[in-house]
């Protein structure tokens, strides 16, 4: 995004390669910085010296200014932490960008390999089964980061194994046992089953695996 409003009849004052990256050039418009753009962007809007901007080349320029911005602002996003393409428009949204040019950076990103949403899946995936959440919450939870279902099955495929929700929810109750410890039998499965249901447990394996646990039966 540029501070300075880019309009026909401007005049380009100034043309220097950036600093911090030789792929991109600085476009000075009546003196003023206007941002940067990808030098071979330029060239072909025709960004020359001492060119007066005509209405094309103006709109071009604010788009492809606009696009740099958000590359800028994708690659420091993407560094930060890993990052599904859905997540990177949203928070490239957020942070005033249009809509198209986050989609926009966001797929110029993933052609670079920047973002590799199959590892995305996997770290969450295995967290989520280390953490005991069903497999149901963890398959929700990686299609609302953007995963396509076919991944986020296969992903959580992977990291759960073959433990149906029953273990795992009954491994999950045993490591929050010591936490009901002392209370009232009936609160104590009370807390323990809405720690179950917390983590996306349907009712009947809740109560089975509260059970298990307080009633110490297998």
């Amino acid at each position: 995004m540029s501070a300075v409003e880019i309009r026909a009849g401007q005049r380009i004052t100034g043309l220097r390669r950036s600093k911090r990256d030789a792929t991109l050039v600085v476009v000075m418009l009546d003196g003023a910085r206007a941002g940067e753009v990808d030098a071979a962007e330029a060239e072909r809007l025709g960004i020359v010296r001492g060119a007066a901007l005509d209405a094309s080349v103006a709109a071009g320029l604010h788009a492809a200014i606009a696009l740099c911005a958000a590359r800028r602002d994708a690659v420091r996003l993407a560094r930060a932490r890993p990052r599904t393409r859905a997540e990177l428009v949203q928070r490239l949204t957020e942070r005033g960008h249009s809509a198209a040019v986050a989609v926009a950076a966001a797929e110029r990103l993933a052609d670079s390999g920047a973002i590799d949403e199959r590892t995305v899946a996997e770290v969450a995936a295995i967290g989520m089964a280390e953490r005991k959440v069903s497999r149901r919450l963890a398959r929700d939870r990686l299609v609302q980061r953007g995963i396509d279902e076919g991944r986020a099955a296969g992903a959580i495929e992977r990291a759960f194994g073959d433990r149906d929700d029953l273990d795992l929810a009954i491994e999950a109750a045993r490591r929050r046992a010591a936490s009901v410890r002392g209370l009232e039998p009936d609160a104590a499965r009370r807390r323990l089953a809405g720690f179950l249901a917390r983590r996306g447990y349907d009712e009947e394996t809740c109560i089975e695996a509260v059970r298990v646990v307080l009633g110490g039966v297998e």
